[in-house]
């Protein structure tokens, strides 16, 4: 069986923009993901 972790907007842009208040939170934990990050098209 295949896992995969879909993320949403509010990673992307917690994970790219610095200033983000979540930045560090989510650049933690994706750290610990090991696990294929999916979005859909609109996102991308």
């Amino acid at each position: 069986m295949l896992h995969q972790a879909i993320v949403d907007t509010g990673v992307l842009v917690a994970l790219i923009d610095r200033r983000d208040r979540y930045h560090a939170c989510v650049t933690e934990h994706l750290t610990q993901i090991a696990l294929p990050l999916l979005n859909c098209a609109a996102v991308a």
